[in-house]
């Protein structure tokens, strides 16, 4: 049996309770959440010693303690990404292979600083919104410079799920984007982002929307329509299973710094429409 280490910053939190019985069911039973180590206790939740003892975890005094005892090591702190430097220092010099939860990093200088520290360790890493592992998604199977524009939909708070909707839309317009800037209004955030070669990208976020959806037009004048995005946790946690078993990476680094550089411009343009924001490659 392969142990799997949680290293969080509060254990009480939506991702690390599931992902333990994903785990098993995902690796048909190879592998298991063994120990894990929380920075604080949950604000609104379980102490750190009652999630471990509520699913059988060991609980590990220290982040070094988590490192040695495990075989992978998850990363999780999801809605605090701004964490995720301090907690991924050890993990990132094990040599063992690391998934850091999404949202990566706060902005992309901390996103690239976490990169660097696993590709000068060898250490296998990478981080991910499950959405880009949609059925859907995963479908498109066209050139990404061979998207004209793209109309993407996402939902929910800007802060939490921004990732989700700015993760598939690199995943199919490329690492290529250039500028951007808000266009939107309080209740329903949106954004105008240009690419290279002109392409470009309207963003949406509807407060009260309940999924995922993109439509792209390609320049032979093609129309590519993901209506909605479906499976996404199943794939997702296939995909990280075999990173785990292979350490094969499932996502391309330059992919996620340029997903991070988005969400952050993205925010930033809130407080200032209408006005361009460069985005840095």
């Amino acid at each position: 049996m392969k142990k799997v280490g949680f290293i969080d910053y509060y254990l009480d939190e939506w991702h690390a309770n599931n992902y333990p019985a994903w785990f098993k069911t995902y690796s048909d039973g190879e592998m298991e959440v063994a120990y894990a180590y929380g920075k604080i206790d949950a604000p609104n939740g379980l102490t750190t010693d009652a999630w471990c003892e509520k699913f059988g975890v060991q609980r590990c005094a220290t982040i070094e303690e988590v490192v040695e005892k495990s075989d992978y090591l998850v990363v999780l702190s999801p809605d605090n990404p701004e964490m995720h430097e301090e907690l991924c220092q050890l993990p990132l010099r094990s040599g063992k292979p690391v998934y850091v939860d999404k949202t990566f990093a706060p902005d992309a200088a901390a996103a690239r600083r976490i990169v660097k520290l696993a590709e000068d360790s060898n250490t296998p890493m990478f981080s991910t919104s499950s959405i880009r592992f949609s059925d859907e998604i995963q479908a498109l199977d066209e050139p990404s410079d061979n998207i004209d524009f793209l109309n993407a939909v996402g939902c929910c708070d800007v802060d939490v799920h921004l990732i989700h909707l700015v993760e598939p839309m690199v995943n199919i317009m490329g690492v290529g984007a250039q500028r951007l800037m808000s266009v939107g209004t309080k209740e329903s955030p949106a954004w105008m982002i240009e690419f290279t070669g002109g392409r470009k990208v309207f963003a949406v976020m509807y407060m009260n929307h309940e999924s995922w959806s993109f439509k792209a037009n390609t320049k032979d004048n093609r129309v590519l329509v993901v209506k909605d995005c479906h499976n996404f946790w199943e794939t997702f946690m296939v995909k990280l299973v075999d990173f785990f078993r292979t350490g094969e990476v499932k996502v391309p680094h330059e992919q996620t710094v340029m997903g991070i550089e988005l969400r952050a411009k993205m925010i930033a343009a809130l407080d200032q429409p209408y006005t361009w924001f460069d985005v840095e490659q």
